[in-house]
């Protein structure tokens, strides 16, 4: 169980399986590990240096040497930054949801224009056939 601090530089946040995506880019001050550290399950990310970084390792051993009371006090923080990202996060998704609706209501509207565009045999129906099923999975 290790939990990271970015100590000096930034850092690029991306995905296991998008790699080639960037989440977030972190500065100075940001934790990392705090899912790892609070479930003990595999990270789901990747942190590369987007300039030269360090970090301050915590890990297991050094924790052990706090009292409980401080690891307490880490943890409701790490709980809490979580409880702010899944807000954020949140946020992220109504707009997201807002954006695909107005992409497709833009689409179904100029479908007929938009079809003249398109290689032979293709209809934007086609195209935005699964749309409307991924917008409606993304909030509920």
């Amino acid at each position: 169980m290790t939990v990271l601090i970015l100590s000096k530089g930034a850092a690029i946040i991306t995905r296991n399986i998008f790699q080639k995506v960037t989440i977030n880019i972190h500065s100075i001050g940001v934790l990392f590990g705090k899912v790892f550290f609070l479930t003990q399950t595999p990270r789901s990310t990747n942190i590369f240096e987007k300039s030269r970084a360090k970090v301050l390792k915590l890990d297991s051993e050094m924790l052990k040497k706090h009292r409980p009371a401080t690891r307490d006090k880490l943890k409701d923080e790490f709980i809490s930054v979580l409880i702010n990202r899944v807000s954020q996060m949140n946020t992220a998704l109504v707009r997201l949801k807002a954006e695909m609706e107005a992409i497709n209501h833009v689409a179904m509207d100029y479908q007929d224009e938009l079809d003249r565009f398109l290689k032979p045999g293709k209809t934007m129906k086609e195209i935005f056939g699964g749309i409307q099923s991924t917008i409606n999975t993304l909030i509920r």
